[in-house]
């Protein structure tokens, strides 16, 4: 009398045989797959990312282009004040930064970017990406520190004459 164990073993292992191609494939396809999500990707699948959103690396490393990246994703998105600080806030990647946009009048908002000190290339950038996100006809205006707050020049109780720094400006045109 044969064991009953046996035939069992033998089917898995026919079947092992003929699906190993199968699971070779299917890891392949994952591979492909995990290569398109931004986290995962890597400098030319990156760069393919980019020409889906319509971003281009313009020199970026591949941990700045993946947040120039989000940050353009979600400018695809344009209109709404979430979607504008959500563009400057990914942009900015400075979790101190307090951003708010106020209006000044139906076609005109400030976004400005407080308790930071911000460079002025880094401001031009967000600038040029938040601008994406602002609804056609509406004119932005950007206001930031290029110092930390405490070193901005004030006349109440700043570090006095002379000292300290004014914000600055970005508007767009």
């Amino acid at each position: 009398m044969s064991d009953p164990v046996e035939p069992e073993n033998n089917i898995r292992k026919v079947l092992r045989i003929l699906i190993a191609p199968y699971q070779d494939l299917e890891n392949v396809f994952q591979q492909m797959l995990m290569s398109r999500v931004i986290d995962d990707a890597i400098g030319v699948q990156l760069d393919m990312l980019g020409r889906i959103v319509g971003q281009q690396r313009e020199g970026f490393d591949d941990e700045d282009y993946r947040r120039m990246l989000r940050a353009r994703i979600a400018a695809n998105k344009t209109g709404a004040i979430e979607h504008v600080l959500k563009v400057a806030r990914l942009t900015l990647n400075d979790s101190d930064a307090y951003l708010h946009v106020t209006h000044i009048d139906n076609a005109t908002m400030v976004l400005k970017i407080e308790d930071v000190a911000t460079a002025a290339d880094v401001a031009a950038l967000v600038m040029r990406m938040a601008k994406l996100a602002v609804a056609g006809g509406v004119r932005l205006v950007l206001e930031y520190g290029v110092s930390a707050y405490a070193g901005l020049f004030r006349y109440d109780s700043g570090p006095g004459y002379d000292q300290g720094r004014y914000a600055g400006a970005l508007e767009n045109t």
